[in-house]
C-alpha cells in the first residue's frame, strides 16, 4: 500500500533515519511509514542520496526540491 498520496501543489516532507547500518527508517511529513533491516550498505562503503520520480500513466513525472538537509551523529 502506498504511504502517502501526492497532491497538487502540496509540499511533502521526507525523511529518512539510518541507525548504526542496523536499519533505515522513513518518514512522511514526520511519520514513520516504513523499516528496512536489509540491503543496508557496509561500514566501507558510501551511501549517496537519490531521488526517483516515476509514473503509471504518459505524463512526466516532475519534483521540486525545496530544500535538503543531512544530519550525522554519532
Amino acid at each position: 500500500t502506498a504511504a502517502h498520496t501526492l497532491v497538487t501543489d502540496t509540499y511533502v516532507r521526507l525523511g529518512v533515519r539510518i541507525v548504526r547500518r542496523e536499519y533505515v527508517d522513513f518518514y512522511v511529513n514526520g511519520v514513520k511509514v516504513a523499516r528496512n533491516t536489509t540491503g543496508i550498505p557496509a561500514a566501507s562503503e558510501v551511501m549517496y542520496p537519490s531521488f526517483v520520480n516515476q509514473t503509471g500513466g504518459t505524463v512526466q513525472p516532475i519534483s521540486h526540491l525545496d530544500a535538503f538537509r543531512i544530519a550525522v551523529s554519532s
